[in-house]
């Protein structure tokens, strides 16, 4: 997950590696910066949503499995998807 004031943190850390601190922090924030610039690039209005969640499954093996359990369970008076509480666990 990631709030949008987030983007502000990369900077932070580009100049945090300049005055002291390690230089992988130059590497996080330039990456940090890019995901936030991609996340206005890439939304048809050109604005940013508030709140970003991440797929962090590390294999499309493991989306799929997740895609199917959630379209499978349907709630029987409705077309919209049904997820139970807790049945992705």
């Amino acid at each position: 997950m990631q709030d949008h004031l987030v983007c502000y943190f990369g900077g932070a850390l580009a100049l945090a590696s300049r005055n002291g601190f390690p230089s992988q922090y130059m590497d996080i924030g330039k990456r940090l910066t890019d995901t936030c610039w991609q996340m206005y690039r890439q939304m048809p209005t050109g604005l940013s949503p508030e709140i970003v969640y991440f797929n962090t499954v590390p294999h499309a093996r493991d989306d799929l499995f997740v895609k199917v359990r959630v379209t499978r369970v349907i709630n029987s008076r409705s077309t919209q998807p049904f997820i139970p509480p807790g049945s992705l666990n």
